[in-house]
């Protein structure tokens, strides 16, 4: 397809039908006239919410809540709720042309689309790290302090250790075993492995 066609294509699909776009339609809304989706079907636990307050409280509402024509939330609950925790009297929503079962059909959709979605976790080690030496607070990303020592942990993983040889007495064992020089080394005769298997 020629440029010329496709430019006009992509500006038809975004200024025609019920479901397609229109930044007219993004406008704030009193949060008390919201109606949280009854048919939602994508729970929100604690900590879920918890992570999204402190996502609000870092970066403020960077998108839009999806809302219907009766101001049903159709994507965005839980940072509904959360702003509601936060106290905040309104939050920015894009309300859709879509109704009925295409709206629940939609939630369901956009749920289960970023669900589908993978992390890379070497690019995001590498990240956390250049935002914690940029001294970034890393606490509103949505992962705990120990989830992130232990992605830190994978990212950079202690080498394998060479496996020691351990002699048959102690004398002969030091400066072998690491654990020799202190004394800790119990050497095993090569006859007790032996009897010990099976």
């Amino acid at each position: 397809m020629a440029d010329g066609k496709m430019g006009e294509a992509v500006a038809e699909q975004a200024t025609g039908g019920r479901g397609a776009f229109d930044p007219d339609r993004v406008q704030m809304i009193d949060i008390d006239t919201l109606v949280l989706d009854p048919a939602n079907v994508r729970t929100h636990p604690q900590r879920n919410i918890d992570a999204i307050v402190g996502s609000l409280q870092a970066f403020g509402q960077q998108k839009p809540v999806v809302v219907d024509a009766d101001n049903v939330v159709r994507a965005g609950n839980g940072l509904v709720r959360a702003a509601r925790l936060l106290g905040w009297s309104q939050v920015a929503a894009y309300t859709t042309g879509l109704g009925g079962s295409e709206a629940i059909a939609y939630a369901i959709a956009d749920n289960r689309t970023a669900e589908l979605s993978e992390w890379d976790d070497d690019g995001l080690a590498a990240q956390v790290e250049a935002l914690l030496a940029d001294g970034v607070q890393v606490g509103s990303l949505g992962w705990t302090e120990d989830e992130l020592t232990d992605l830190m942990a994978d990212d950079y993983p202690t080498p394998d250790a060479e496996p020691v040889e351990v002699a048959a007495d102690a004398e002969s064992a030091r400066g072998k075993c690491p654990c020799a020089a202190m004394g800790l080394c119990v050497p095993t005769q090569p006859s007790q492995i032996g009897s010990e298997q099976g």
